[in-house]
C-alpha cells in the first residue's frame, strides 16, 4: 500500500510538539493589501507558511520558537501533524510570552510617555499581555492605554486622556516615518475594555 508523503511521522510529530510547546506570541505587520497569493504551482507548500492570526488593526500575531541561534516560525504543518487548533497554540504562546517578560520587563519614562524594555525582539508583542496592562501599566494608564509600536523592539504608551502624551507618541511616529524606520505600524492603538487594540483616529483641529 503506497505511503502518504504528507502523513506525519513520529519525528515530525516530535518536532512539531517542540515548536508548539515553545512558541512565543509575536506581533508583526499585516501583509499589505494586494500581496500576491501563493501561485498554484506552489500550493503544495502552503503547509510551510507561518501560522498567523489577524488582530483586525493592521497587525497580526505569529508564533516564534527559539532554536538556539535563531528564532523560527511555527508553520501550518506543525499544527496539522498534531491535530492542534490555532486557538490552543495562541493560548500557550501567550503564556510563554508572559514567562519571557516575567522579571525581565522594565518600564521607562520619557517626558509625558512611557515605554517597555525587554529584549529588543518582543517589546511590541507586550501589546498582547493583559496581565501587563491590567497590572504594572495600570498606574500610568488609569483611563485606558494608547500605544505605539513602530518596530518589534519598541512599545511606547500613555494614558488615553493625556493629550500631551498622545501628541508625543504621534511625534515619535512621524519622525519614524520621515526616517523610513517604521517596521510595524505608524498608527496609534487604543486598548478597549476587552483587551483589544483598535486604531486611534487622529482628531482634526477645529
Amino acid at each position: 500500500m503506497p505511503t502518504d508523503p504528507t502523513a506525519a511521522t513520529p519525528d515530525s510529530r516530535r518536532q512539531a510538539s517542540d515548536a508548539v510547546l515553545r512558541a512565543i506570541a509575536y506581533v508583526k505587520a499585516e501583509a499589505p493589501e494586494g500581496t500576491p497569493q501563493l501561485p498554484e504551482a506552489y500550493r503544495h507548500l502552503a503547509d510551510q507558511l507561518p501560522v498567523t492570526q489577524p488582530l483586525g488593526n493592521g497587525l497580526v500575531v505569529s508564533y516564534l520558537y527559539d532554536e538556539g541561534q535563531v528564532f523560527s516560525y511555527v508553520q501550518q504543518h506543525h499544527l496539522s501533524s498534531l491535530n492542534t487548533r490555532v486557538e490552543a497554540l495562541h493560548e500557550l504562546a501567550l503564556i510563554n510570552l508572559g514567562r519571557l517578560a516575567n522579571g525581565k520587563l522594565r518600564i521607562f519614562h520619557h517626558g509625558t510617555i512611557h515605554g517597555v524594555m525587554l529584549d529588543q525582539q518582543f517589546e511590541a508583542s507586550v501589546l498582547l499581555l493583559d496581565e501587563f496592562w491590567e497590572g504594572p501599566a495600570r498606574q500610568y494608564t488609569p483611563h485606558g492605554a494608547v500605544a505605539a509600536v513602530p518596530s518589534r523592539g519598541v512599545l511606547l504608551f500613555c494614558d488615553r486622556e493625556a493629550p500631551d502624551g498622545i501628541a508625543e507618541l504621534r511625534g515619535h511616529l512621524a519622525k519614524g516615518v520621515a526616517a523610513g524606520g517604521i517596521e510595524l505600524s505608524a498608527e496609534l492603538f487604543a486598548r478597549n475594555a476587552r483587551g483589544d487594540w483598535a486604531v486611534l483616529p487622529e482628531v482634526s483641529s477645529p
